[in-house]
């Protein structure tokens, strides 16, 4: 599995926190990500209530970004309307930009 990547940081403060000592810098970087790893699953399936899944994923970044990445995550999916929500938290290892 392939995806592309956009990562856009705005608004990324270098510095103290004066007013007058500050620096705003905006970069921009694409990558394509091959997942090399995906398991899920679902740890709460009730009747009343969201999905709750729990998701581990590793990855490879090629591109601007080049490095490796393991991330988990929780997602929340409504029954009804079929949308859900997740956060994750990832490590990554040996990035270069």
């Amino acid at each position: 599995m392939n995806r592309l990547l956009k990562h856009d940081t705005t608004n990324v403060k270098y510095g103290n926190s004066s007013k007058n000592n500050s620096h705003y810098e905006v970069m921009h970087a694409e990558a394509k990500t091959t997942v090399r790893k995906y398991n899920t699953s679902i740890y709460d399936d009730s009747k009343e209530g969201p999905i709750l899944k729990q998701t581990h994923l590793e990855e490879s970044f090629y591109g601007d970004i080049k490095g490796d990445g393991v991330v988990d995550t929780l997602q929340a999916s409504n029954k009804q309307d079929k949308s859900s929500s997740f956060v994750g938290i990832e490590k990554d290892h040996g990035y270069n930009w």
